[in-house]
Formats: C-alpha cells, structure tokens, sequence
C-alpha cells in the first residue's frame, strides 16, 4: 500500500498528534467487503489530505491549552477489487501543551471525526459494478508525548516517547450491484494503538531552523486486515519508521514550517508526505 498524504495549513500541536492518529488509521481503509472478492493480490495507493486550524492559549507557570479544527479528504485506488474509496470528515481536537522543566515538555491531545465514506468495486468472475455511499463513520482519538531537548551551543538535540490510540466504528451499509444484486455489510470497529520513540535534531541559523527526525514506531494494538478467501492477506507489521526533514522560520509575530516525510519498514506500507505550517502570535 503506498500513500501519498499532503496538509495544508495547521495551527498548533494538535495538529501534528491527529496526522500522526489519521496516519495509523489509513491502515484500516480496506472496503468491508472484502471476504465476498475473489481478487488474489491486496494493491492500494492513492492520497489523504488534512488541513487544521486552531487557536491556543499560554497560560501561566508553563501551561498552554488549545483547540483544532480539521477537515480530511481522501482517495484511494483499490487495486485488489479494481475499484475505489473515498473518505472525507471534520475532525476537532482540544489539546495542551505543560513545560515542566527547562528540558522537558509534556503534550497530550484527545479529539473525534466524524467521517464518512464512498466505495465501489468490479466483482472479479463478471465484472459488475458494486457501489456503496453515504457509510458514516465516528474516530474517536488521543495521544500523550513526553519530550526532552538539549542546547548545544547552536545545535538542539531531542528525544520523544510517546503513544497514541484511536477507535473508529462504521455504520452498517448496502452496496448495490448494476444488475439489482444487493450485499448487506454489518457494523465494524477499527483500533489503533501505537508507541512512538524518536530522535531529533535542530541547527539554529538565525531565523532558520533545519531539523530532521527518526522516529520508531510499535502497534501494540490493532485490528488485522484479513482477505478473503482467494485473497492474499497484508503482512501484519508491527514495527516501522517515519523520517522526516524540514526547516522552521521564526519571525516577530509569527512561525512557520515546511517539511516532508516518508513512513517505511512496513512490508505492504509506505507513505509520504509533507506539511506545512503557519502559526500566528496575537
């Protein structure tokens, strides 16, 4: 499965915690019909846009609190039934943000999407057309990060562990053939729980800040795709990596970022993207 993902405009770390929640959950985009295909391969690619914006807060001895507000569209080609899917949902995510030490920070996020998502597919022997639309969906996410950095004269090093969880439950939906053939699909609920740990390291050239990060990831939990039974079922991994590259630009008023990543180590998952922010002091 390769992804190509693309965020526009984001304010704020609950931003980045819901990419990183959305990104997990992109897994899970397999149609629900998968047991009634007789295709032999699992191929999907395509891309995910999110764009958010916020607004937050400093409070005192450390403290700062804030709210996002995000929109997600995506668009797959499932290759494995010849057909496609679609995603699209409105996200809202409160956030904080508690800087406890001159070295350490802790973040944490919680939010809910509402989604709702389009299919169609060629049945494999006679090549009818099945099409379903309109199946909601409701993602419930959260995310908690302890993180730590060192000034080194012009260099700033840091580490982050951290971990994140999201469940989304589908609606039941029929899928309705050219022919009139009708399939019922029943209820279905989609988990992710990740642990995050991760490197990182900044170069302070005025007001630019190149900065580029490795971070480990582990699913401790989540639910398995399985194809049907002519299919070949994804490998199940659990570990991978995201690297990611970019540069920071600090202004009087304002910050800005532009970056790029690439998720690998995943036998049947890769994914790139890039990001860019702007945050707005007032």
């Amino acid at each position: 499965m390769n992804i190509k993902r693309f965020i526009g405009l984001t304010l704020g770390i609950a931003a980045v915690a819901s990419v990183g929640v959305n990104k997990a959950n992109a897994q899970s985009f397999t149609p629900d019909t998968m047991d009634t295909l007789y295709s032999v391969t699992l191929d999907e690619s395509g891309n995910a846009r999110l764009g958010f914006a916020g607004i937050e807060k400093k409070l005192k001895n450390g403290l700062l609190v804030g709210l996002s507000l995000g929109y997600e569209d995506t668009d797959l080609d499932t290759g494995f039934n010849r057909g496609n899917l679609d995603a699209d949902g409105y996200i809202i995510s409160p956030y904080l943000s508690y800087f406890f030490k001159k070295m350490f920070s802790l973040d944490a996020s919680l939010g809910y999407a509402r989604v709702e998502y389009g299919q169609d597919r060629l049945e494999f022997q006679t090549s009818e057309k099945f099409t379903a639309k309109g199946m909601d969906a409701n993602r419930y996410f959260v995310s908690l990060n302890l993180n730590a950095s060192k000034k080194i004269k012009k260099v700033t090093v840091g580490g982050t562990v951290g971990t994140l969880y999201s469940l989304e439950d589908r609606d039941s939906f029929v899928e309705s053939g050219t022919t009139g053939i009708i399939n019922t699909v029943g209820m279905q609920f989609t988990r992710t729980g990740q642990a995050r740990f991760g490197l990182n390291a900044s170069v302070n050239l005025g007001k630019l800040y190149p900065y580029a990060k490795v971070t480990g990831v582990y699913d401790f939990t989540k639910t398995n795709i399985t194809g049907g039974s002519t299919q070949v079922s994804p490998a199940q991994d659990d570990f991978g990596a995201d690297f990611t590259v970019g540069v920071n630009l600090r202004a009087k008023n304002f910050t800005g970022t532009i970056e790029g990543y690439t998720s690998q180590f995943r036998e049947d998952w890769s994914e790139y993207g890039g990001t860019v922010r702007l945050r707005v002091e007032f």
